[in-house]
């Protein structure tokens, strides 16, 4: 049995990269966490280094956008503008408040997306998916387009539309418990 006690675990993994994000902020600002969240510290004007919310919860993807948006405050810091000019920036591009966007995808979109993944991916058998490849087509079409097609295509994706569509199938069958999987897929791309 080893023993080396090295092995980080979950949360001590997240806190690792963390500090390896701190490394990399530029001069002058910081990252540091605060709760469950990353706050940029830094020093502007006459007030000394304070910390200021991000808009970045404490994950992976939550740190590579925090350490992008320190880069950003650290190139804005540098230009000669005003406070309120500043902090007027700093609320729309780094705290992103009154930023709406409609992320909504359609089923088509949707489609596209899982479809795109099913390509990239190999199959069972470690083999490279090919469009060309007669077999490829069938398991595509075996496995999720016999399901998706009965789906309304210009519809943004919406539970209603995915239940009324699974009703086709009878419970317990093998067809419902695969179109069950393929909705779900098709949700976690949404």
């Amino acid at each position: 049995m080893s023993k080396n006690y090295n092995h980080e675990i979950g949360y001590e993994t997240l806190l690792a990269d963390f500090k390896r994000y701190q490394k990399q902020t530029p001069r002058g600002v910081g990252l540091t966490k605060k709760g469950n969240t990353i706050a940029l510290q830094f020093k502007i004007g006459d007030v000394n280094r304070k910390q200021y919310g991000c808009n970045c919860s404490f994950t992976l993807d939550g740190m590579v956008s925090a350490l992008s948006k320190a880069h950003k405050v650290a190139e804005k810091l540098k230009e000669d503008i005003g406070l309120t000019e500043f902090w007027e920036w700093y609320e729309k591009e780094i705290k992103e408040v009154g930023k709406v966007e409609n992320n909504l995808l359609t089923f088509s979109e949707a489609i596209a997306v899982v479809e795109a993944d099913f390509w990239t991916r190999t199959d069972r058998r470690k083999r490279k998916r090919s469009k060309s490849n007669p077999s490829d087509l069938s398991s595509w079409n075996d496995t999720y387009n016999r399901f998706y097609k009965h789906l309304p295509q210009d519809k943004a994706v919406n539970q209603k539309d995915v239940l009324e569509t699974l009703e086709k199938w009878d419970r317990g069958t093998k067809s419902y418990k695969s179109a069950t999987s393929v909705f779900k897929k098709l949700a976690r791309v949404c």
